[in-house]
């Protein structure tokens, strides 16, 4: 025998051994039923810090090497931030990862945040037979949240008292939690839960001007559809896909036409500097693309290597386009259209 760590758990008085050993012989005979447990969502929330010490991590060293620095792992007891998430998970699907930003979860959060956009969305997917099954913390099992679930015929299984080892999502938090240590710090605080950035990340690129929050909201809406008509598979899952992807389309086209309009709009108030303005958004938007090589060729279809010819063969391009000599017709510029413009790829 050798003395080890002990296993730690939570604390079980009698009543609580009683309440687990009812609830596994309950549920005993549908150990193996996947039928039993496709319409049961499992939810939970978990905190997660950046700087955490589980005690897990294991070092070769020699004996006498236990202060060398390389066999040190540093630990910030309070430092380094961290985060607050809640998540559910079905025998066919799952639910979005929901940060809960800026404060404790309460009752009024938990109903707001939780169970109206997210959890009602996913049992009108599912059906009849949808369960949901939440623990006994105090937000879960207060009466605002309580009368919400009755009011929309939403069932709740009798989950027993100090039993989170029985929930399955458990073991996801677990294996976040193990990646948690090799994130960047930077890349934390960022996140719009503890840096206090607002918006998604792509929001925060100020090259995407038509990413509002109103089509954050939608393209988010969009994706929870189509995880729910995956898990599903019904009709009604199905259509709420399809109009979800509709209203994303069209909150894409009018965030867009809206900011082509304020361009223009930005571009006749300042005429004087209508061109530069124009031809900065051009290389703003073409920034970090990438094209294929062309060839430059001139007019008299011969192949330009010098830098100072493709310059001036381009400007005579662009002076023909944009001072016609004489208007061609249709037919005439439909054919020279390939023959005289000076690039063409390989």
């Amino acid at each position: 025998m050798r003395a080890r760590r002990p296993q730690v758990g939570v604390v079980l008085t009698a009543q609580h051994r009683a309440g687990r050993l009812a609830f596994a012989r309950e549920h005993q005979d549908c150990a193996n039923n996947c039928r039993h447990w496709r319409p049961v969502l499992f939810t939970d929330e978990s905190r997660f810090t950046l700087s955490t010490c589980d005690r897990r991590d294991r070092v070769w060293r020699r004996r006498g090497e236990r202060s060398a620095a390389c066999n040190i792992l540093q630990h910030d007891r309070f430092g380094s931030g961290s985060v607050m998430v809640w998540g559910g998970i079905s025998l066919g699907g799952r639910t979005a990862l929901h940060v809960l930003a800026r404060g404790s979860l309460t009752a009024i959060r938990y109903r707001d945040e939780i169970l109206r956009p997210l959890v009602r969305p996913y049992a009108g997917a599912v059906g009849p037979g949808f369960l949901l099954m939440q623990d006994n913390a105090r937000p879960h099992v207060a009466g605002v949240c309580q009368q919400f679930l009755q009011d929309e015929g939403i069932d709740a299984m009798d989950w027993p008292a100090r039993s989170p080892d029985l929930n399955p999502i458990e073991h996801i938090w677990d294996i976040m939690s193990c990646l948690a240590p090799s994130t960047n710090a930077t890349e934390v605080q960022q996140c719009p839960a503890v840096g206090g950035v607002s918006g998604a990340c792509r929001g925060s690129n100020p090259r995407t001007r038509w990413w509002t929050p109103e089509v954050r909201d939608a393209i988010r809406l969009k994706k929870e559809s189509y995880r729910t008509m995956l898990a599903c598979g019904t009709p009604d899952a199905v259509d709420g896909y399809q109009q979800a992807k509709q209203a994303a389309a069209r909150a894409v086209l009018e965030a867009k036409t809206q900011v082509w309009e304020e361009f223009g709009e930005a571009m006749e108030e300042d005429y004087q500097s209508a061109s530069k303005k124009f031809w900065q958004t051009v290389r703003h938007l073409r920034r970090g693309k990438q094209y294929s090589a062309n060839t430059v060729y001139s007019a008299g279809g011969e192949l330009l290597t010098s830098t100072g010819d493709i310059v001036g063969r381009w400007k005579e391009y662009f002076e023909d386009l944009l001072n016609p000599t004489d208007m061609p017709s249709t037919e005439e510029a439909e054919a020279g259209d390939s023959s005289h413009h000076p690039s063409r790829s390989h």
